[in-house]
């Protein structure tokens, strides 16, 4: 039983070789591993050069996906590259016109202070004179404070051994650092408060113009002078007018300040006005004589602020 089921198997495959060989137009079966092989085979033989550039990529692998950030950066490098290029260009563009815009100007300078030399000159000369500052020495010989003052008995504060006014002058010329020249007359006034009221009252009347004791001053290197007195009479005393009279104001700048015991300055400003010829007028400062000897400290801050508006 065995042996007839051997024969069975093999007449069986005799008969699939047959069917098989019988069939001369379809192509052989080969496994598909077989003709896989098969096929690399031939096309190894047939391109050489498909092969090598197909396993070429197996050894070194081009990735899709990194190449991508690499690109982008070649691109940025090459967009900033241009970027900066431009930003040159137009750098030397713009400094070559501003260079020739300023080689421009200076020919028109150059032709200016050509055409106007003096105009050129007074420039320099104003920039030097602003640049020079002046000395103790210079202020002083610019300013001079002139007064008179009266010791003795005085209104509302008895007798005193120092003047209202020769308060406030020092008060002054401390400040500004000026020269200082008192008006003294060459025959003093009464000691006594009613005694000098009396002979005020004559001088007035007669317009006297007493002689002074000492030698009036030259006003050439003076700029600014400040003329002090008391009010007597609301007037300036007699020995202020011959002080005044007996100089040459003219282009001048006067700086009036006074002691007064009631009445205040009064007209006076406009009275030296009248002396001064040509001599310009400044705001004029007034204390009461009593204040000056009683509160020297407040008449001092109040000298300092006076000259400050003043620019002194």
């Amino acid at each position: 039983m065995k042996n007839l089921t051997g024969v069975l198997l093999c007449i069986c495959m005799l008969f699939s070789f047959a069917a098989c060989s019988g069939d001369a137009k379809s192509e052989p079966y080969i496994p598909q591993g077989y003709t896989s092989v098969q096929q690399e085979t031939t096309v190894a033989k047939t391109e050489p050069t498909t092969k090598k550039a197909t396993k070429k990529p197996k050894k070194k692998p081009v990735p899709t996906t990194p190449q991508e950030p690499t690109t982008q950066t070649e691109s940025t490098k090459a967009s900033t590259a241009k970027k900066i290029i431009e930003t040159i260009i137009t750098t030397s563009v713009t400094s070559s016109a501003v260079s020739s815009t300023s080689s421009s100007s200076t020919e028109d300078t150059t032709d200016t202070s050509a055409t106007a030399p003096k105009k050129t000159g007074k420039t320099k000369k104003s920039e030097t004179s602003n640049k020079k500052k002046p000395t103790e020495k210079s202020v002083k010989k610019k300013l001079l404070v002139t007064y008179f003052s009266r010791t003795g008995e005085n209104y509302g504060v008895g007798n005193i051994t120092k003047g209202n006014t020769t308060i406030v002058a020092e008060m002054i010329a401390e400040q500004t650092h000026a020269d200082v020249y008192e008006i003294i007359p060459k025959v003093p006034y009464p000691s006594l408060y009613d005694d000098c009221v009396e002979q005020v009252e004559q001088e007035q009347e007669d317009q006297v113009r007493p002689v002074l004791k000492n030698k009036l001053p030259s006003l050439k290197e003076y700029d600014v002078i400040f003329i002090g007195y008391p009010i007597w009479l609301e007037d300036c005393p007699m020995p202020v007018y011959t002080f005044m009279e007996g100089l040459n104001w003219k282009g001048k700048t006067i700086v009036p300040f006074c002691t007064y015991g009631e009445s205040g300055i009064c007209d006076t400003e406009s009275y030296i006005q009248d002396t001064c010829k040509g001599a310009k007028l400044l705001e004029g400062y007034e204390v009461k004589g009593k204040t000056v000897q009683e509160y020297p400290d407040k008449v001092k801050a109040s000298v300092i602020k006076w000259l400050s508006r003043l620019k002194y």
